[in-house]
């Protein structure tokens, strides 16, 4: 609107001026031979006023009109391939093949957006939200840092429903789950994050692919899903969250349950006997995992710069030297402390979030709230499966506070409004194309049934396209109509002007005819080489 709106007033003012001051520069002279006055045109109101400006702004707005329409109606190719700006991907700490214990920590302080997310019918949104965004994990640990054994990713399956549905343990359903929409934002590697109990996904493509590799959703030995193809720039997606009374079974086998219970074997001793001295006598694996997580977030402090970084057992350290540090540190050592009392576990990072956006409706996830849990398999009688565990200390498994304040209030209005401009304007695809019509037609179609003309003799006139048809014809007429009608009165005016102005040319022949004359009877006589004017100016001069 700026742009379009605003600046052919600047742009006629700065243009106006270069004209009056280039005349100027030049000598120019007016009628009567005298110099112009330059700094008196530029302060006079009369020629560039308010309602020249508005005027001048004015004219842009069908120009913006039309290209808003134009925009909503073309239809969206996904062309935005040949663009040369795409977004690049911020490499994470925490979600790439190899992960050293104590990196994650770094990132609490970045307020980068990682993530967005908005959670439907949510009556009262409060200002935080703690949930949990699983994005991967890993079972081997070598005493130092984690990395996954199995790192095979094989075609995520799926729906029955169309090809951007992927079930995770069934199809969606949308009556008795929660569904939870997802913009996230471009990560490297493009690892998709999914809140606990998650059963389905639904992926919501940003482009129609015309050239390149389509968008396609892989799946990990972790039960991590990562996406990759043209879109690999930030993805939208779909979550359905089951109920808590619903069992989500989710069977081990022998193999996978030797690797999710093996020790480094460097890994000292007191670690091992520290573990049995807090879970022996307890009768459930779940009530042994509920005691080491209680006794981490008690005991033990939260603290970002935490002395064991860097020292050659880091697990040890914290549990018996430190007794500080940071999410990946109590992670880590509950993991090793589940395994050594014969509970299968792994590492998993994510983020913990987010924080209400009050201009956007939605909650902000940011790389700051990365995070660091554990997963427990539990082996229960109606339903084994894996369960969250968080030891860490409240202080640090909480999303960043928000903070008041005019800057935080601005940043959050910009960041809403550039979300916005990333949905309608750069996610503006034919999918949205294809929606927008049908939601019109939806509407239309509602409007008919309201009105009762759907049924008897206007029911086909009424219709959808022929109303349009009926609507461009009449616009056509009407163009047809105004243009014969400007052009007649063009005609007319411009004969009437020439008319007023062949007379006024006789006049003033005659008149000056009669003066020279009266002149040459008084004695003046004009040389035919004497302008008249300069003929005037010589008979002032001798004062006659």
């Amino acid at each position: 609107l700026g742009f379009l709106v605003v600046a052919p007033g600047a742009l006629v003012l700065s243009h106006l001026r270069r004209e009056v001051e280039g005349n100027y520069r030049q000598g120019a002279r007016d009628r009567t031979g005298l110099p112009v006055d330059v700094p008196r045109i530029l302060r006079s109101r009369r020629v560039v006023g308010r309602g020249f400006l508005a005027a001048t702004c004015l004219l842009s707005v069908p120009i913006l009109l039309f290209t808003t329409a134009l925009f909503i109606l073309f239809p969206r190719v996904g062309l935005s391939l040949l663009l040369l700006n795409h977004p690049h991907s911020g490499r994470m700490i925490g979600f790439s093949e190899h992960v050293d214990l104590g990196d994650v920590g770094v990132l609490r302080d970045d307020p980068t957006i990682a993530l967005r997310f908005e959670v439907k019918d949510l009556p009262d949104p409060p200002t935080r939200l703690t949930l949990r965004l699983r994005g991967t994990a890993f079972d081997g640990y070598d005493g130092r840092a984690w990395q996954r054994t199995q790192r095979e990713l094989r075609p995520a399956e799926h729906g029955l429903d169309g090809q951007d549905v992927y079930p995770i343990f069934r199809g969606p359903d949308e009556k008795r789950d929660r569904v939870i929409s997802f913009d996230l934002e471009p990560i490297d590697p493009p690892v998709l994050f999914l809140p606990p109990r998650a059963v389905a996904l639904r992926v919501r493509p940003q482009n129609q692919i015309l050239l390149g590799e389509p968008l396609a959703v892989q799946r990990g030995a972790e039960d991590e899903l990562r996406y990759s193809g043209s879109d690999a720039r930030g993805l939208r997606y779909d979550v359905f969250v089951a109920g808590d009374s619903e069992a989500l079974v989710e069977p081990m086998s022998p193999l996978d349950r030797a690797r999710y219970l093996a020790l480094p074997g460097d890994l000292p001793p007191r670690v091992i006997d520290l573990a049995h001295r807090w879970t022996d006598g307890l009768p459930t694996n779940e009530a042994k995992a509920r005691a080491i997580e209680d006794r981490l977030r008690r005991d033990y402090g939260y603290d970002l710069k935490s002395p064991s970084q860097g020292t050659p057992q880091p697990v040890d350290h914290f549990l018996f030297e430190s007794r500080r540090g940071h999410c990946e540190f109590f992670s880590t050592a509950m993991a090793m402390m589940l395994r050594a009392v014969g509970i299968p576990s792994r590492n998993v990072t994510g983020f913990v979030g987010g924080t209400w956006n009050r201009w956007g409706h939605y909650y902000a996830v940011r790389e700051g709230d990365a995070h660091s849990w554990v997963e427990a398999y539990i082996d229960h009688p109606s339903r084994p499966g894996w369960q969250t565990f968080d030891p860490t200390p409240p202080s640090g498994a909480q999303p960043l506070e928000p903070r008041d304040g005019a800057y935080y209030l601005m940043r959050d209005f910009v960041e809403a409004l550039s979300q916005r401009w990333n949905t309608y304007v750069v996610g503006y695809d034919l999918r949205k194309q294809v929606r927008l019509f049908d939601e019109l037609s939806r509407r239309y179609e509602k409007l008919r049934s309201k009105t009762g003309v759907d049924k008897g003799p206007l029911a086909r006139l009424t219709r959808g396209p022929v109303v349009a048809c009926a609507l461009l014809a009449l616009v056509a007429v009407g163009y047809v109509v105004w243009k014969r009608r400007k052009r007649k009165s063009e005609a007319r005016e411009e004969t009437g002007s020439k008319r007023e102005q062949d007379v006024r040319v006789e006049t003033a022949a005659a008149l000056y005819r009669a003066l020279e004359t009266a002149l040459h009877g008084q004695g003046v006589t004009r040389a035919l080489s004497t302008p008249p004017l300069r003929h005037a100016e010589e008979l002032c001069s001798r004062r006659h």
